[in-house]
């Protein structure tokens, strides 16, 4: 598997703990020089050449005579990446371009880091529900973590028992409020996983708020393209709504559009309920659920679906209401958002980017 990059200039850069032979240019299309190595990971390395626009077919080995090839891969461009491999691992590289037929470069090595272990916790962000981990990243890797109520890992939460994380940052929601969680987490390359790291603790206080979240995308990130135009409803989840809450609504609009246009209503969610499933507009929704009629004058959800190669902001507004509303299908947003008048107990917003 390879990740591509393109910018305007190529570097020329030792790398210290690689051996290369050469960097430069040379005739047209010549028998490559070795690719430079610009910054290796614990599953890969990133590296340049002198392309002069052809092609470099790069082959990786663990043998020097090349009896095995562990991958072989054709780039198109310089800088390129290469990710997938094994962690600590020396390799054996050499390099050619296909497309002419030239003899392959001399042979280098390459070695991926070792998969160490998470380290540097930071707790931040603690509530009555939840707390937020973030440590320093290691270059190459995705993580695992553990949360569990006692620091011999016993009782781990159901939610976290291994819990799979690509980023160097996590909110954990736990079920207790003033309660001490312990954590632990490990770096994952494919198959391979570090040891734990140290165990840390967070202890939650006694603030409850109002959150509203989806398993599809981060508040600012982009949406799926499988809810895009004629896709399923997105996921959405609330908790830890204000007292006295009696119904949910929620709003859905492209800001991008018209100043605003509406891809969804629906309300008189049952206050018990704690979210939207996916694909919900279509089918399984809360108890006591009406949807409205959006901008296409149409009875429930429509994706997202921009004109091509616009990037516009769509934005989910959930409202936590004293009120069950007296409003049917027939219900537009400008409808809704009357009769919320007087009602909203609090309101939480969500952004999604659909390109």
């Amino acid at each position: 598997m390879s990740i591509f990059k393109n910018p305007t200039s190529v570097l020329c850069i030792l790398t210290a703990a690689i051996l290369v032979s050469s960097c430069g240019g040379g005739d047209s299309v010549p028998t490559p020089d070795n690719p430079v190595v610009l910054n290796t990971t614990a599953s890969g390395f990133s590296f340049s050449w002198n392309d002069n626009g052809v092609p470099l077919l790069i082959q990786l080995s663990e043998q020097e005579d090349f009896g095995l090839i562990a991958f072989e891969e054709l780039f198109e461009s310089s800088p390129s990446e290469m990710s997938g491999l094994k962690s600590g691992t020396t390799y054996f590289l050499r390099a050619q371009h296909p497309s002419a037929s030239t003899p392959f470069s001399s042979t280098q090595q390459v070695a991926t880091n070792a998969l160490t272990s998470p380290t540097g916790f930071t707790i931040s962000e603690i509530f009555g529900d939840s707390f937020t981990v973030s440590w320093a990243a290691v270059a190459g890797a995705s993580y695992a973590i553990d949360v569990s109520l006692d620091n011999a890992f016993t009782s781990i939460l159901d939610d976290y028992n291994g819990l799979s994380i690509d980023d160097s940052q996590i909110t954990v929601f736990v079920p207790q409020v003033e309660t001490t969680y312990f954590f632990r987490l490990k770096s994952v390359n494919g198959a391979e996983s570090s040891d734990y790291s140290q165990t840390g603790m967070a202890t939650t206080d006694s603030r409850l708020i109002f959150r509203f979240t989806s398993d599809a995308f981060q508040d600012g990130g982009k949406i799926p393209l499988k809810y895009s135009c004629q896709g399923p409803s997105t996921p959405l989840s609330w908790r830890t709504p204000p007292q006295g809450t009696q119904s949910y609504a929620l709003i859905m609009k492209d800001l991008d559009f018209r100043n605003g246009y509406n891809h969804w209503v629906i309300f008189n969610m049952d206050p018990s309920s704690r979210g939207l499933i996916e694909g919900a507009s279509a089918g399984t929704k809360p108890p006591g659920s009406i949807q409205g009629t959006n901008d296409l004058g149409r009875v429930g959800y429509f994706g997202p679906c921009p004109p091509a190669g616009e990037s516009h902001r769509y934005e989910y507004i959930l409202y936590a209401l004293d009120a069950v509303l007296n409003l049917d299908s027939s219900a537009t947003e400008t409808s809704l958002l009357a009769a919320m008048n007087g009602h909203i107990l609090a309101q939480k917003t969500l952004t999604g980017l659909f390109n």
